[in-house]
């Protein structure tokens, strides 16, 4: 991997969950020709094959396969195979990867990003999660995008 890929690197290798969240956006703004410090929604089926996947791999690859878009993907996959209604689909995956509390003291918390648990202990598929504007829809979209990016050979 480049030297885009560097900082990146840096903070997975050494466990700093919320600087490599924070660097994954900033990554994926700036490969979309965006400003990361803008509020613009990113339209995730913009974003290069090579950035997603990369991304992905080294989120894998630093967390033993606790964290990475492919493992939200599996888990979304699953809930939305046993929910036909999408909300109650999203509201399973929020419980399963730690996004959403819903108990008798909270009901349908939906954890601001500065509430995540940035630890290696945190639940299967809890980062990155990417600031409060990733939701359902960016979720969805990635997915989506990384489906497509592995049936599209590369670029030569």
């Amino acid at each position: 991997m480049d030297e885009d890929y560097a900082q990146l690197e840096k903070y997975l290798k050494s466990g700093l969950w919320r600087l490599a969240d924070l660097e994954t956006r900033k990554l994926f703004y700036t490969s979309c020709g965006l400003n990361p410090n803008d509020q613009q929604r990113l339209a995730v089926n913009q974003l290069p094959c090579d950035v997603l996947q990369n991304t992905d791999q080294l989120w894998l690859r630093y967390s033993r396969k606790r964290f990475g878009f492919s493992v939200q993907r599996q888990i979304w996959n699953a809930c939305q195979e046993k929910y036909y209604d999408k909300t109650e689909a999203w509201n399973q995956f929020g419980s399963k990867v730690g996004w959403r509390v819903n108990h008798l003291l909270k009901q349908n918390y939906w954890k601001p990003h500065k509430e995540l648990t940035f630890k290696s202990e945190a639940p299967v598929g809890h980062l990155p999660h990417m600031g409060e504007q990733f939701g359902i829809y960016t979720v969805q979209s990635l997915i989506q995008q990384l489906d497509y990016c592995a049936s599209t050979p590369a670029a030569f």
